[in-house]
């Protein structure tokens, strides 16, 4: 297991750990409006934390980036020896939307 996916599984825990806690105090008496300032929550999460009866699973997108499309090529050419400059102007020959060196528009 990676460091990332380490990291990911202790959040999930933690996450899971306090959506526990907000039921255990709802269930001694606390409204859920109380709940909400002393967690800093707002109201909605919390009554969909009181509702949870399982960990919740989590399903997060990697972004799109503009190098996206390249990016075998990008570490391809790192490989070989290439530099940034020299992978910037190769790429740019390629039609490439953006500059490589600071994937900003051309």
């Amino acid at each position: 297991m990676t460091k990332e996916e380490k990291r990911k599984k202790q959040r999930q825990a933690q996450k899971w750990a306090l959506i526990q806690e907000i039921q255990t105090a709802h269930q001694s008496g606390k409204n859920i409006s109380r709940l909400a300032r002393e967690y800093e929550l707002d109201r909605k999460t919390v009554k969909k934390y009181l509702q949870m009866t399982t960990p919740p699973l989590i399903h997060r997108r990697k972004r799109k980036t503009p190098i996206s499309p390249f990016l075998d090529r990008v570490i391809e050419l790192e490989a070989k020896g290439q530099t940034v400059s020299s992978i910037d102007s190769l790429l740019a020959k390629k039609d490439m939307p953006v500059r490589f060196r600071r994937c900003e528009p051309p």
